[in-house]
């Protein structure tokens, strides 16, 4: 499977339940590492508990050497957000810059890449620092990194819209884009849960419900927007909810959950507070 950044998650439970389902792990491809490679540089209890170098771009790496016959010795360098090196013999691999994790190796736009060891032990000195500080502080900047990489990508790809009020109609498909939820192609109301009913009172609202009212309009500020994907799916979602309710004799609802939940009973979260 390829790294979360890099695939949406977008199938339902119990979806295409016929289908053979293939896992590809990105660290396979590096399996042919010898020993003097896999091996890091720490004190022989390091490798007893799984510490060495797994390399990852496997997928990618494969793909090239699959698309380049008679690669023999070759360097192939994975360029992008993340950045690999890796040395490959006759279509095997033998080195690899990424180790242990993505995050080191080379540099790149969403990870660090190698540091020098006492970088890490000179944040811990500061005050009210722990591992997990640290650790947040790498993965706060690469997650940042990778969520605008995302939504440039998105944008790239489906906003073709160049007609009048061509940088309204963008806004509005950004918009209606981080409205939606990908695993069931949902748009909600407003991104906004607890708000007060009134000032210093003890009813809240949760506005992330998809509401059927709005569709038509959504829809076509999605197609107008050139998101087609986004109205494919968001069409499919409310289908589905208008199926079931047929099936069951029920009339259409005016909201559905994100997931296409009917049963919408307010409810009291007393764990809570405010």
């Amino acid at each position: 499977m390829g790294a979360a950044a890099h695939v949406q998650h977008r199938c339902r439970p119990g979806a295409w339940p016929d289908a053979t389902h293939v896992a590809c792990f990105d660290t396979a491809f590096h399996h042919t590492l010898p020993e003097e490679a896999r091996r890091l540089p720490l004190p022989e209890q390091g490798d007893r508990l799984g510490l060495r170098r797994y390399g990852f771009h496997g997928l990618s790496l494969q793909s090239i050497v699959d698309a380049t016959h008679n690669l023999g010795r070759a360097v192939i360098a994975h360029l992008g957000s993340g950045c690999s090196v890796t040395a490959v013999h006759d279509g095997h691999s033998v080195h690899t810059s990424m180790s242990l994790t993505p995050t080191g190796g080379v540099m790149s736009a969403t990870r660090s890449g190698d540091l020098d060891p006492e970088i890490p032990l000179l944040l811990l000195d500061q005050p009210d620092a722990t591992a997990g500080t640290v650790r947040d502080l790498q993965r706060v900047r690469r997650r940042m990194s990778e969520s605008e990489q995302g939504w440039r990508s998105w944008s790239d790809l489906q906003q073709r819209y160049e007609g009048p009020l061509r940088a309204l109609v963008h806004h509005s498909g950004v918009v209606l884009q981080g409205l939606s939820y990908a695993r069931s192609g949902a748009l909600i109301a407003a991104a906004t849960t607890s708000l007060p009913e009134g000032i210093g009172g003890d009813r809240t609202w949760d506005y992330r419900f998809s509401w059927v009212r709005d569709a038509s309009m959504t829809l076509r500020g999605l197609w107008v927007a050139a998101c087609p994907d986004e109205a494919t799916r968001f069409f499919d979602f409310l289908a589905r909810a208008a199926a079931t309710d047929l099936e069951r004799d029920l009339h259409l609802q005016i909201m559905y959950g994100v997931g296409g939940e009917r049963d919408l009973t307010e409810r009291e979260l007393p764990h809570l507070s405010g």
